[in-house]
Parts: C-alpha cells; structure tokens; sequence
C-alpha cells in the first residue's frame, strides 16, 4: 500500500512539477515577447533618429553647395 501512495504522490508531483513548468515558460514567453517588441521599437526609433541626422546633414550640404555658387557666381 505505501509503494502505490508513494507512486501516485511523485505522478501528482512531477504533474504538478509539469504543469508549472508550463506556466513558467507561459509567463516568460509572454515577457519575452514584450522584451522584443520593447527592442524592435527602440531600434525603429534609432533609425528613425539616424535617418532625420542624415536628412540633415544632407541638407546641409546643399545649403552650403548653393551658398557657394552664389558667391562664386556673384564674384565673377
């Protein structure tokens, strides 16, 4: 009688043991997606903001350009 308790005890055990691995992983998976959303949004906002620098700079440079062509153009 105590071999079968001690069978039917460790069943309900490694059960239980599963059953809340499950809700482990469960839990996690959900943190985990919400780390990568976490993560796709801040690399989205990076290249957001590198994007806008180089819009810039570029600007920049055309202002600078066009600058200059005047001056040239207003020396000679």
């Amino acid at each position: 009688m105590d071999q079968s308790k001690d069978a039917s005890s460790k069943i309900s055990s490694t059960t239980s043991d599963t059953e809340n691995e499950a809700e482990r992983r469960r839990r996690t998976g959900k943190a985990a997606v919400a780390e990568d959303e976490r993560v796709d949004i801040n690399k989205l906002a990076e290249d957001f903001i590198k994007n806008f620098r180089n819009q810039l700079k570029i600007q920049e440079r055309a202002g600078t350009s066009q600058n200059t062509k005047e001056t040239l153009t207003r020396g000679h």
